[in-house]
Formats: C-alpha cells, structure tokens, sequence
C-alpha cells in the first residue's frame, strides 16, 4: 500500500486572516479500492498559513508515510517515518514493452533482425526470451554467461536458434541496452536511437483511480509495485525519443 498525500490551502480572505488561526485544520483519509489489487489511501489535507502537522500525517497512515505520492508538487520534509515512493521498475518494465512493440511493428518473417543484446548483470534474460521470434541471429554481451545457460536453452527449444554469448558486443543490425534504456537500429537512412519514454496509456480500471494533479508516473509506478496491479506491467509508452526528438511509437520505422 502506499498514500497520496493532497494539501490544499485555505483561502487567504481577511476573514481568513482575523479567524484563521482559530479553524481546525482537516485531515480526510480515505481507502481506495484497486481492481485485482491491494488498496491504497488518498490524505486530503486542508490548512491555513501553520502548513500541515507532519507528525499527525505520519500517525495518520502509518508505515504508508514512507510511500508517499504527493500531489501538486508537494515537498515533503527530510524526517523520521516520511518518505516520497521513487522507483524505476514499470518505468524499465515499459522500456522493455515498447523496444519489443517497435521489434513487432517493423518485423517481416522474410527479414527477421541481427540482434545484439547487451546485458552485463544478466538482469534481463526474460526479455531476451520474447525477442527471440524476430531474430535470425542473435548475440548477447554479458559478464555473466552461466546465467543465460538456462535463457539459451529456451530459445533453442523455441525458435532453434543458438544464441551466441560472449562478453563484448558484437556489430548487429539491432543493439538493445535495458541497462542504459536505449536500442540502437542500423537502417539505410542511417542510426536511430530510441530511447527516454514518454507519456502512457493505462487501461481503463486504473485510469479513473489517480487523483488530481498528481504525477502520474510515480503513482502508477507505486499502484504496480506496492499494490500489486500488474496488468500495468503490459503497458508501452505512447511516445519515445528518437535521435533526439519526439516522436509516436508507432510511427518508428527502420526502413
């Protein structure tokens, strides 16, 4: 579970400024329920010119005030048991969707690709795995190649192809790097690397769930991690970076 946290200050009005400092302060916690997933908490708080009683929103959601989402760009003070949630896993999850959706998307069975895959922890054997089909060969860079013995038998099986493991990276056709969240392609009309996702689609039981103004990224990142709903993990970004600039998903083409 994790908690959105909403401040929202009361109006400066000069009844604000005479009586203000005699309102109390609202704190509204509610449970939000997630399909196929553990819920999570929205904290609205309301206050005049004080700010907000950290301590009370800490008592307020407990272990969930180290798995804060903040709406509005809220700062939130450097102190025992608050936490702003940070992490890159559905944002590496959804590299991985959309380097395999452009693969897909410019696949011929008459043309399958050269591929290099550099992967030096062997972090990513899974996704080899899916690549594999649109490969007529295929390379992998790592350091540690006994940990793609089991991966490589896989494809074998699959597809027959014998991946070839070695520790540099070899020249190829396509070059996929999940470590930098770059893939590289060799086309007619020169390199282009794709890379730094963009905006995302979500599906639609999870779409009407984030709250207003809250950064949309970090909480689809925590409602994936820490409550569990994992059909976000099938989500591709909408937009990627090629050589630089802006570009559709679908409208990356090699040829």
């Amino acid at each position: 579970m994790f908690c959105v946290l909403i401040i929202q200050h009361r109006e400066k009005s000069f009844f604000e400024f005479l009586f203000g400092r005699f309102k109390r302060d609202t704190y509204d916690l509610k449970t939000v329920p997630v399909f196929k997933g553990a819920p999570f908490y929205v904290l609205t708080v309301t206050v005049g010119e004080k700010g907000a009683d950290w301590d009370y929103i800490v008592q307020s959601v407990g272990k969930c005030a180290k798995r804060l989402v903040t709406a509005n760009h809220i700062t939130v003070p450097e102190c025992e048991g608050l936490g702003v949630f940070k992490s890159e896993m559905l944002y590496n999850k959804m590299t991985e969707n959309t380097f395999l959706h452009i693969i897909k998307n410019n696949y011929s069975r008459k043309k399958p690709f050269d591929i290099c895959f550099i992967d030096k922890n062997a972090k990513h054997t899974d996704f080899l795995v899916k690549v594999s089909p649109y490969a007529f060969r295929i390379t992998v860079a790592t350091d540690k190649k006994e940990e793609y013995s089991d991966t490589c038998d896989e494809i074998i099986e699959s597809t027959g192809l014998c991946p070839s493991v070695q520790s540099a990276a070899a020249e190829a056709e396509v070059k996929i790097c999940l470590d930098r969240r770059i893939m590289t392609v060799n086309t007619t009309r020169g390199f282009l690397n794709i890379g730094n996702g963009g905006d995302f689609t979500v599906p639609d039981i999870y779409s009407s769930l984030i709250p207003p103004k809250t950064d949309k990224y970090s909480f689809y990142a925590a409602l994936y991690e820490l409550c569990g709903a994992f059909d976000l993990g099938n989500c591709v970004f909408d937009v990627v970076e090629v050589n630089r600039e802006k570009m559709s998903v679908d409208n990356v083409h090699f040829t």
